[in-house]
């Protein structure tokens, strides 16, 4: 499987996405688009963004990820309020249940337990196990385990980094 990130927010689209995209389709890999949320721009325009990006989703297409590691400013319940928005105009939108990306260091609205019931991929590298953010998660569906030491993967230019699915 292959994650692809869309873009940072709705100012910083990623150039490279649609190459990405559709060559992670055509080698035969199960993909997923994320996009670093923002949680002082519009939810609805950064989900927006993520579906046009993505066109029609197909059947074994993983579900987009919410990458939620920053405050960027803005309150918990804010964050939350619109996470919330962010995952109903997606699950709409593709009738699959968004995943969270996030990890035990930049989960930034700790205790909150809204989004325990969405799978969580989570960020621990060079763990044994990860530790698993303060969300209500009681488990990982996916694990970047190798950020800090990226790996080379044919066909990709430089490193990238490494996942587990659990």
């Amino acid at each position: 499987f292959a994650f692809v990130r869309a873009s940072d927010g709705v100012n910083y689209p990623d150039d490279t996405f649609s190459y990405n995209w559709k060559t992670s389709k055509k080698v035969g890999m199960v993909r997923g688009a994320y996009q670093y949320f923002r949680a002082s721009q519009d939810p609805v325009a950064q989900a927006k963004l993520v579906l046009k990006k993505i066109g029609k989703p197909q059947p074994d297409d993983l579900a987009p990820t919410l990458d939620i590691e920053t405050a960027d400013g803005q309150s918990g319940s804010v964050i939350a309020s619109k996470m919330k928005k962010w995952i109903s105009v997606i699950q709409k939108a593709t009738g699959k249940k968004p995943i969270i990306y996030t990890s035990i260091g930049t989960y930034p609205i700790k205790g909150n337990t809204s989004f325990s019931s969405y799978p969580l991929w989570t960020a621990h590298w060079e763990a044994k196990c990860p530790l698993i953010p303060e969300g209500g998660w009681k488990t990982w569906t996916f694990w970047q385990n190798y950020g800090d030491k990226p790996n080379i993967v044919p066909g990709i230019n430089g490193g990238t980094d490494a996942n587990r699915f659990n």
